[in-house]
């Protein structure tokens, strides 16, 4: 629905397309493959979405060891209002969610969070 969308939707801008859809693919092959045919659509969802989290994770340790810690969620947030140029207010409000999420130091997020990004991009 549009307010899940609205959940969900800010994750989808932190990494190009064509890395999602490499995430999502490899990690429901490996899931299925791994369990023989005995998973369930929720826990595949899920593992899809710890999947772009831990990638995101990846991410940002190798920016903040390249360029000092703390400085990954700037660099993000300005490439992400650079994005956005000068479209409307909502891609800009939907690019500064996705940098709050990035300031998660621990990147804890909800398990419905990653359940729905984790359905989205199957």
């Amino acid at each position: 629905t549009g307010t899940d969308r609205s959940n969900y939707g800010p994750l989808l801008v932190l990494l190009p397309p064509q890395k999602l859809a490499v995430i999502s693919t490899h990690t429901a092959l490996n899931h299925i493959l791994h369990s023989g045919n005995k998973t369930t659509f929720t826990k595949l969802c899920v593992a899809v979405g710890d999947a772009v989290r831990a990638e995101l994770g990846v991410i940002k340790v190798k920016h903040e060891n390249e360029h000092g810690r703390g400085t990954f969620t700037d660099y993000k947030m300005k490439e992400l209002l650079a994005s956005s140029g000068h479209s409307a207010n909502k891609v800009r409000k939907v690019n500064l969610r996705a940098s709050k999420l990035l300031s998660d130091a621990d990147y804890t997020w909800p398990t419905h969070l990653r359940a729905k990004l984790g359905a989205y991009l199957l």
